[in-house]
């Protein structure tokens, strides 16, 4: 005889996957161009155009700002352009990554970025140039990566063919996820060119402009041999200052996200032009420039030598003047290099270079995969 336990084991249970939230905003976008009648001007060229001529600068902020606030699923009373302050962050380890231009620059800088596309021809120079300028700018708090893939996507070729199935992909994502992320992001590295390495192309033009033709024929490279994402002011320099003016100079000094002329390099450069103080700080690296050796170089830089100093050392030797001097030079980069993305596509005759090939092609075109 078998006598069965009258105490049977519990069946173990699996612990349910966490739930993670979606933002579906896909199919309330496509709902909003659609109620809009959007969805009808983009199916031809000519009424799209006509549409845009019509297209107020005022009536354009606030189409996008409704837009975002779908995107981040803001309520309409507080849909706003809301972006004043921001930053992007590369994480605890790496500081700041990319400093927007000030606030009181946005405005002006998103007029003339709008103004340029109704001026141009071209839809994809139009989608691809605002899709640049609403990361540059950021003019929203959260949703800037979206807004300005959703642009390109209505703007461009594929807006005529829009579904709501391919807005869900662009567009959905984990609420929870790192920065909200989805498939979009992915989907658009095969597309265009990261925002970051086009920067790379844009601050070189930038560099012509502030350190001279000359500068740029002998050099390819900035590097500015500090701790990236880190800067610092000395603390007898601190103590002299307004702490707005300490934090600001310290994310400036620690903007070093772009590889080859970083607007930390950029900003430091044009300080050590003005000051005449270059051989105070000397640091050596392998000259010249060999195709490979640095990351995103261009073909056309490759002999060329790396303009290189010692930028610890520099900023152990601010003075009060140099960090507000620091401080106005990194307000006239970012709106110059805004200004000179814009024309990059607006006059692309002004802004070529030698590709692999060696031929020589507008820069523009190298921001298409």
């Amino acid at each position: 005889m078998s006598f069965e336990s009258p105490i049977q084991p519990r069946p173990v249970q699996e612990k349910p996957e966490p739930v993670v939230e979606k933002l579906e905003t896909g199919k309330k976008v496509f709902e909003f161009l659609d109620r809009t009648k959007f969805l009808d001007v983009r199916k031809s060229d000519e009424q799209f155009d006509e549409w845009l001529q019509k297209l107020s600068y005022e009536d354009y902020v606030n189409y996008l700002t409704r837009l975002n606030g779908i995107l981040r699923e803001v309520p309409i009373k507080k849909r706003e352009v809301d972006g004043s302050g921001v930053e992007l962050s590369a994480g605890a380890l790496f500081g700041i990554s990319y400093l927007p231009p000030a606030t009181e620059q946005k405005d002006g800088l998103m007029r003339e970025s709008f103004e340029a596309i109704k001026q141009m021809p071209d839809n994809e120079d139009r989608a691809l140039l605002i899709y640049y300028a609403i990361q540059a700018i950021h003019p929203y708090s959260d949703g800037n990566g979206r807004t300005r893939r959703l642009l390109h996507e209505i703007i461009s070729e594929d807006g005529k063919g829009l579904t709501e199935e391919r807005l869900s992909e662009l567009l959905d994502h984990d609420k929870q996820g790192s920065s909200g992320s989805g498939k979009g992001r992915d989907s658009f590295a095969e597309k265009v060119l990261d925002p970051n390495s086009a920067y790379d192309y844009i601050n070189r033009e930038v560099a012509r402009e502030i350190l001279g033709e000359d500068f740029l024929k002998e050099h390819g490279s900035i590097f500015d041999a500090a701790m990236a994402g880190e800067g610092f002011v000395p603390v007898a320099v601190k103590e002299k200052l307004l702490q707005e003016e300490v934090v600001l100079a310290e994310k400036i000094l620690g903007e070093s996200e772009v590889n080859n002329f970083s607007f930390r390099g950029l900003v430091m450069a044009k300080l050590l032009r003005e000051k005449g103080d270059l051989q105070k700080y000397p640091f050596t690296l392998n000259n010249p420039i060999i195709d490979g050796q640095r990351r995103g170089i261009t073909p056309e830089d490759t002999g060329k030598k790396i303009f290189s100093f010692e930028g610890d050392k520099l900023m152990e030797d601010l003075t009060v003047e140099d960090v507000r001097r620091l401080i106005e030079i990194h307000k006239e980069i970012k709106s110059k290099f805004v200004k000179t993305m814009v024309d990059i596509f607006a006059n692309p005759e002004n802004h070529q270079i030698t590709n692999k090939e060696g031929e020589i092609v507008p820069i523009k075109t190298t921001f298409r995969k």
